[in-house]
């Protein structure tokens, strides 16, 4: 009782602390946690507000404080910087080569296998033709004709001079020796195709020695891509034997999502993740694909022989220029700060009533920074760390 009657007559004033102890923030922080935590658990078939409008997240600042939310300063991006996005490595079209022989007949012997290296003018295979043999007749006997028809311009011409003949004469004589060149030109050319050189048709008409075997060279020095012959086939005219392919440069068809498009310059650098080297962007197609929201661009990639493939998958990083955006909503922020819901990325800047989400679109992102178009300004500070409260009320507000 005495004791009792001692602190009635000397009560002690009670204050509050200017600053709750690591206990009570802890439980406030919890208790701001767990409800945020099951409404966002919840929200999975909540109804998505508009995909370009803010939403406010109204908050104290002791709640932030609780929540142990930090912010940070955006920045706005005015340098180059770099992007991954998935591509395939090709054969450029004019570096394709494809063998075929104008005459039909039976495959002798083939030289070559896929994937083997050759040189120009090497031996890929031999053919025995009965086209060949006819070829090699009509050139003799258009050699003939050449021959006699110039012969008789030349005697005509002489007997003109002494006007022994008119010139009607030797007119006529012109057009059967134009004529027969012209032909004997055709002959050759259809040899030259067929495969038979210079030197081996000259051979031929010295000679007149027929033979039926062909022999089909390399037009350009590569790699055979493909092959579609072998030994004892017969093939037909034209047909399409082999496939050899330049296989440097290559080029790599880069897929970049439609949104991204606009900051790709022709001319950028191109690297490959893993394989050493660089090379540059070729052009920026026009057309989205529907299925995946993409458009393509071509990367020419120059001095990766042996290193790169065609057909093989790549990462390719290409350098972004703020130059081609068409805007200067274009900022740096660290990528803890980038929210993703759903299908969209947002970011949280704090505002006097609290923090009002923004949605943005994600250019770039690393390890610890992220660049992101969207609607902020100079000064604008946004949300870095402990941002599942914020998620979790824009969840809510996105359900109301």
């Amino acid at each position: 009782m005495r004791f009792a009657s001692r602190l009635r007559r000397n009560p002690v004033p009670w204050k509050p602390d200017p600053m709750p102890s690591t206990t009570r923030r802890t439980a406030l922080f919890r208790a701001a946690l767990v409800p945020a935590v099951l409404a966002a658990a919840g929200g999975v078939g909540a109804r998505a507000a508009g995909a370009d409008r803010p939403v406010a997240i109204p908050m104290d600042d002791r709640a932030v404080r609780a929540g142990g939310t930090e912010t940070v300063a955006v920045a706005r991006e005015t340098e180059a910087f770099e992007a991954a996005f998935p591509g395939v490595a090709s054969v450029p079209p004019g570096q394709l080569s494809v063998v075929s022989v104008p005459a039909g007949g039976l495959v002798e012997s083939v030289s070559v296998s896929p994937d083997e290296r050759v040189s120009e003018g090497q031996p890929l295979l031999r053919i025995r033709s009965n086209d060949f043999l006819e070829m090699q007749r009509r050139f003799l006997e258009s050699s003939t004709r050449q021959a006699l028809a110039a012969e008789k311009l030349r005697r005509d011409e002489a007997l003109l001079r002494d006007r022994v003949i008119s010139e009607r004469r030797v007119l006529v004589s012109r057009a059967e020796e134009e004529g027969a060149r012209q032909s004997l030109a055709e002959s050759a050319q259809r040899l030259e195709l067929a495969g038979m050189r210079r030197a081996a048709r000259e051979e031929l008409r010295r000679t007149g020695t027929l033979s039926s075997s062909l022999e089909v060279h390399a037009p350009r020095a590569g790699v055979v891509m493909a092959r579609s012959v072998s030994p004892g086939e017969r093939v037909p005219e034209s047909a399409a034997l082999l496939t050899i392919a330049a296989v440097d440069p290559l080029w790599v068809s880069v897929q970049v999502p439609a949104e991204r498009a606009g900051l790709l310059e022709p001319g950028a650098r191109v690297t490959l993740r893993g394989i050493p080297g660089e090379g540059r962007l070729l052009r920026v197609g026009q057309a989205v694909d529907p299925a995946t929201q993409s458009v393509t661009a071509t990367a020419e990639m120059r001095g990766f022989d042996g290193r790169l493939r065609s057909g093989q998958a790549v990462v390719a990083a290409v350098d972004l220029r703020l130059g081609g955006s068409g805007d200067g909503n274009i900022w740096r922020v660290p990528s803890a700060a980038v929210a993703r819901r759903g299908d969209r990325n947002w970011v949280f800047v704090r505002t006097a009533g609290g923090f009002e989400a923004r949605p943005v679109s994600v250019i770039s992102e690393g390890a610890e920074r992220a660049v992101v178009r969207g609607a902020l300004l100079e000064g604008d500070r946004v949300a870095s760390r402990n941002v599942l409260p914020l998620i979790s009320a824009l969840a809510r507000r996105e359900e109301n």
